[in-house]
């Protein structure tokens, strides 16, 4: 994160804003907190099979907005 430009942070926070709150959490409990399947689906309360579907949804969105990062 430290060698991240304030641009790109920006453009980073600005993709993860447009996603469903359910997409978000899902990037957030597994990705940027790490958390397994089984420990974010008990912090969310659904079972952890929608979290990954939710992930997968939103990578594909993230994909899309973020194209001239990656």
């Amino acid at each position: 994160r430290d060698c991240m430009s304030k641009e790109t942070e920006d453009m980073i926070t600005r993709a993860l804003e447009t996603l469903k709150p359910s997409q978000r959490m899902a990037v957030t409990l597994l990705v940027l907190e790490g958390l397994s399947g089984k420990e974010a689906a008990r912090v969310s309360g659904c079972p952890a099979a929608t979290l990954y579907w939710r992930l997968h949804q939103a990578r594909k969105i993230l994909k899309d907005k973020l194209h001239g990062l990656l």
